[in-house]
């Protein structure tokens, strides 16, 4: 029976099903020589992984890198050897000329997060596409911004949610997809990282992108609310063995309402003590995902106990490659993505509605708090003109 399953659910996932969600570029490799040309705005920990990327990537061409930081700056020249990018370096302006050169297609930006607005504006409107880090803006007005510049400028944006690509995300998305978990009803997500370290300075970045997509209709308003739910705690054996164990507290949620009154609920609060998450949980008429629990059930009758054994079975062909054994491979996908989109002329998988829809979340709370409101209305970016 286990097996017949299986090959029930392997039926299902036909390259035609699996590829709605997802562009092309990870189902097969470009057959286009052409090169895009990159500028690297920020040279730390997640610009050099981009910047790695960049170099790995058949159709890009690493143009411009830049950081006001000299020992990064050496550091990123190591790693490109002989392909001598132009540098710009020694001041917080730097990046202004790297946006001006004639000579770059796509500005990359990996600069701590407040300064993510500023440097993606100036590159629309001069005449760059714009790949970023997962934070739009700090406020709504500069969400509302840059969706109106870059479809003013018909230029496009995304934000590099590698949440998109995680492994169990595209299986998942795949059944979807193939209608075994059916209607969305409702989901879930935790902070990013939230079991694994505190969240210094809070960086704000959650996984509302894993659901979004598979909702039917657009989100109308934002509410905070108080939840008691089930949440997972890492805790260390004296080997310093992680294990992880599932209870319930308290936890502020933002809930997001949709025009067809389903719900995505994301996790407001944490703990930089003891750092949990709600992790991610997907509920459809037909399935249920939950990962903290690793539990998955699709098309009513067929329940997987084990979802990591199942996900092993059934992986997107993006994680079947001889490159998905690399390290960052999902991030890799997330910037892949948006080039096959650029060189085949197509709207990026995670547009620019898609990532401010994501990224607005916390300064649309933000917003409800200073107003004193618990109920917010959403930004309706596709309307933006």
């Amino acid at each position: 029976m286990h097996n017949n399953r299986r090959s029930f659910l392997k039926r299902a996932f036909t390259v035609g099903a699996g590829m709605a969600l997802l562009p092309t570029s990870i189902l097969q490799a470009s057959s286009s020589n052409q090169k895009l040309r990159v500028g690297v705005i920020g040279l730390g920990t997640c610009g050099l992984m981009h910047l790695q990327h960049a170099l790995e990537h058949p159709n890009l061409h690493v143009a411009a890198i830049c950081d006001e930081n000299a020992q990064q700056i050496k550091v990123a020249q190591q790693m490109c050897g002989t392909k001598n990018p132009a540098v710009f370096t020694g001041s917080p302006k730097a990046y202004q000329a790297l946006i001006a050169a004639q000579n770059i297609d796509l500005v990359l930006i990996a600069t701590p997060y407040q300064s993510h607005y500023m440097m993606a504006r100036e590159a629309l409107l001069s005449g760059k596409h714009v790949a970023c880090e997962l934070v739009m803006g700090e406020t709504v007005e500069e969400h509302i911004d840059i969706v109106r510049i870059a479809k003013q400028q018909n230029l496009q944006y995304s934000t590099l949610d590698d949440v998109l690509y995680r492994p169990d995300v595209m299986a998942v998305k795949q059944a979807y997809t193939a209608g075994l978990l059916g209607g969305i009803k409702f989901s879930k997500a935790g902070y990013r990282g939230a079991l694994t370290q505190s969240l210094h300075g809070n960086y704000p970045v959650h996984a509302l992108a894993a659901t979004s997509s598979m909702h039917a209709s657009p989100i109308t308003t934002l509410s905070i609310e108080e939840q008691n739910a089930a949440v997972a705690i890492n805790k260390f054996s004296k080997q310093l063995v992680p294990r992880t164990y599932i209870t319930r507290r308290d936890v502020t949620m933002l809930v997001l309402t949709h025009e067809d009154q389903t719900t995505s609920c994301l996790q407001a609060s944490h703990d930089t003590e003891t750092p949990f998450s709600i992790g991610l949980q997907i509920k459809g008429e037909k399935g249920t995902y939950t990962d903290i629990l690793n539990y998955l059930q699709l098309s009513t009758d067929t329940t997987w106990g084990n979802a990591a054994a199942y996900f092993a079975d059934n992986a997107h062909p993006a994680w079947q490659s001889a490159r998905s054994e690399q390290e960052n491979h999902a991030a890799y996908l997330a910037l892949d993505g948006f080039v096959q989109a650029l060189l085949r002329k197509e709207n990026a998988p995670h547009d620019v509605v898609a990532s401010a829809t994501c990224s607005v979340v916390l300064p649309l709370a933000e917003k409800a708090r200073r107003l004193g409101v618990t109920k917010i209305a959403f930004p309706q970016f596709n309307t933006v003109v």
